[in-house]
């Protein structure tokens, strides 16, 4: 009777799947941000590209996403605050702690 039971390799399937914190959700709504706000190419974005030196962020730019952040999380970001932005990342883990 057993040799009617397929056998099975359990060792077949892989579940790959990725449990998202809070600050990689913010993360993607700042990547979202900067691609649709700003233009900035999708694939150069990652949490330790530096805003001015890799993505091409000039003041004025940065200022427009400081103002973009503040509107769409109902949050207001203080310049010390601002000042400390230097990559992606940065921006999203102070959005994370405050949002």
């Amino acid at each position: 009777m057993l040799d009617i039971i397929p056998e099975c390799n359990y060792n077949s399937y892989v579940i790959d799947f990725k449990v998202q914190t809070k600050e990689d959700i913010m993360y993607d709504k700042i990547k979202d941000l900067l691609v649709e706000e700003l233009s900035i190419n999708p694939d150069d974005i990652t949490p330790n590209a530096e805003l001015v030196a890799d993505l091409g962020i000039n003041s004025l730019e940065l200022a427009d996403l400081i103002l973009l952040c503040e509107e769409r999380f109902d949050i207001e970001i203080g310049e010390d605050a601002a000042q400390k932005f230097l990559t992606v990342g940065d921006v999203a883990a102070y959005l994370d702690e405050i949002a």
